[in-house]
């Protein structure tokens, strides 16, 4: 807007009157995505987050809206405001160039929308197949003593001697018939009566206490036990690790993101007016953190390590939360577009006016989440993939890949 009327206050006001829109869109959204955990009252620390984020999130977007432009009516015209970068210089043939691989790009939108489903389908097949490790000790450098001693007693011992199972009933009686139903299980190391007078039954497993095979290994040992006593329990580190992701994945894809898609639809729907753009950029979001997980699950996998079983959840809650800000100013470009062109028209112009805004702040989001390679834990590192992927694949998204070629 500077460039054009070389007046800061009126290129403020210019610029205000044209993205506010976008901005509330995209800050609603992103509260909804982090507010919705605030549902999630079964855990304290993540409901406690969906509290505080989104006021952070809206006192950001009202200084955005009040602030910036009335800083930059009054020194938006200084130079070394916008060093290095030298607005006045640009050329028309920069914008004729940017403007024509726009309209190239636009008018490949079908096939772009070919591909970008093509290849989903085998990314959804590898993120609903995705079963995770439960090892806590990939979130910790794998030099640790701890975590050496850890994987010294597992190699050369028992392995469920470190983390044994341990079953509760009401008598003895109904311990020793669990007993002899589960010493069975091929699964099942040893087992021994700690105590006659309150019972407990320690169950010594032969997999890895923190795998995947003794996730199911106690799933079975619980199933077998109610069967024979509705009030028998199975507990023990596996048995945690068992209900703490049977109440994560149901809190979150039952509750927590149903909500916050219902939400941020309704938002989208408001101020764009458009179902079929509101379900864009939902879609667009959604398949951008399958995407991101996709990638670090295949590359991880490829190096021989399952990355944590509450990967996907980190990251399509992250995405929810970014993603939406780059479709809402698409959208909105879009919607500003069509009031003066065609709709192939509007497409094409937005996509060479916004794509760079929002590739850049997908790439600088990508930056940010690149810090958590600097971990020597194979799970943090997993998990900055993830998040670096999701988000530039998200910026891809919005501009080039799905949501233009909806409306196109």
């Amino acid at each position: 807007e500077f460039v054009k009327t070389h007046d800061s206050k009126i290129a403020a006001e210019n610029a205000l009157k044209r993205s506010w829109r976008a901005v509330i869109t995209g800050a609603l959204t992103a509260a909804i995505g982090f507010g919705s955990m605030s549902i999630a009252t079964n855990f304290p620390f993540l409901a406690s987050l969906g509290e505080t984020v989104p006021i952070s999130i809206l006192i950001t977007m009202v200084v955005s809206l009040t602030v910036i432009p009335s800083l930059l009516s009054i020194i938006g015209g200084n130079r070394i405001i916008w060093w290095p970068s030298k607005i006045n210089n640009r050329t028309s043939n920069n914008k004729d160039n940017v403007k024509n691989r726009s309209k190239k790009i636009a008018e490949r939108s079908a096939i772009i929308l070919a591909v970008v489903i093509i290849l989903l389908i085998p990314s959804i097949y590898i993120y609903t197949s995705f079963k995770g490790s439960y090892d806590f000790t990939l979130m910790m450098p794998q030099n640790l003593e701890s975590v050496q001693a850890l994987h010294y007693l597992s190699n050369n011992y028992a392995s469920g001697l470190i983390y044994p199972d341990y079953i509760v009933a009401p008598n003895v009686s109904v311990l020793q018939q669990i007993n002899q139903s589960i010493s069975k299980l091929s699964c099942v190391q040893s087992t021994q009566l700690l105590n006659t007078t309150k019972p407990i039954l320690q169950v010594t497993l032969s997999v890895y206490p923190l795998g995947k095979e003794a996730i199911s290994c106690t799933n079975t040992i619980r199933e077998i036990s109610k069967n024979i006593s509705n009030q028998a329990m199975v507990g023990g580190e596996a048995a945690i690790n068992l209900d703490l992701k049977n109440i994560v994945y149901h809190s979150f894809y039952h509750l927590v993101y149903p909500v916050a898609i219902i939400l941020m639809f309704i938002v989208l729907l408001i101020f764009f007016g458009s179902v079929p753009m509101a379900l864009a950029a939902l879609g667009s979001v959604v398949f951008s953190a399958i995407f991101g997980s996709t990638v670090a699950i295949e590359i991880y996998r490829f190096s021989g390590i399952t990355l944590p079983w509450y990967l996907p959840i980190v990251v399509f809650t992250a995405i929810l939360g970014v993603g939406m800000d780059y479709n809402s100013f698409i959208i909105n470009r879009i919607r500003e577009e069509s009031e003066k062109n065609d709709v192939k028209e509007a497409v094409s112009n937005a996509i060479s006016k916004m794509s760079i805004l929002v590739i850049g702040l997908s790439i600088i989001m990508t930056g940010a989440f690149s810090g958590l390679l600097a971990f020597s834990a194979p799970g943090f590192r997993g998990m900055g993939v993830a998040l670096m992927s999701g988000v530039f694949i998200a910026g891809l998204m919005a501009t080039y890949l799905f949501t233009p070629s909806i409306a196109y």
